[in-house]
């Protein structure tokens, strides 16, 4: 039954209230430093269905509880420049993820209609990208290729050919907010205790 409860927890059917959680304003950090609030923290949808990943490890009688690990979503504004030095305006959501170390574009469809409230854990700081410096992973995320205009030269040519769209660092507008992944904290006898990413299956070290 308990384990029943914390997968109906993370799933969204069952909203979880704790007495012993502490009462934070979750707010929203811009470039100049300025916060405010934005309401509950957004939680993303389980996809390790837990019964099955502790049955193929014959680890059906170990101690889990449901949490929800730290992560940030980013919403990035900026242009993309052509080959020709066209210039686009875009806006990308990214989600940063500290536990495996990357970067992906950020699905709102993926987020709980109802996210619980649950203790949330946090990778160690090390685990973080200085993502305001544009790291390397970013910039490769944002750019993007598209599908070339003809001209009178080359004709229907190029408009076959996929050309790359640069992102320009020097019009980036960045601004964070917390976001939760769920995530079980699994108690393994004679293991150290790690937590479960419930988006890849994967274990963790728990700090």
């Amino acid at each position: 039954m308990a384990r029943w409860i914390g997968e109906a927890v993370l799933s969204g059917d069952l909203v979880a209230h704790s007495p012993d959680i502490e009462s934070e304003t979750d707010t929203e950090v811009s470039t100049s430093g300025a916060t405010e609030p934005i309401g509950p923290r957004r939680t993303l949808r389980p996809l390790v269905d837990l019964d099955s990943w502790l049955v193929q490890r014959g680890w059906e009688e170990v101690n889990t509880t449901p949490v929800l690990m730290s992560a940030k979503h980013w919403i990035i504004s900026g242009s993309l420049v052509g080959p020709e030095d066209e210039r686009e305006s875009a806006v990308w959501q990214v989600l940063e993820d500290p536990w495996t170390s990357s970067l992906s574009i950020y699905d709102p469809d993926e987020e709980l209609d109802y996210p619980p409230r649950l203790r949330v854990v946090n990778p160690q700081e090390m685990s973080w990208m200085d993502i305001r410096e544009l790291p390397p992973e970013l910039l490769r995320l944002l750019d993007s290729r598209k599908q070339g205009e003809p001209d009178s030269n080359d004709g229907p040519v190029r408009s076959m050919m996929l050309e790359w769209w640069r992102f320009n660092s020097e019009t980036a507008e960045l601004t964070e907010s917390p976001v939760t992944i769920p995530g079980w904290v699994i108690e393994v006898e004679g293991a150290p205790t790690q937590v479960l990413h419930a988006r890849n299956g994967r274990r963790y070290e728990y700090v």
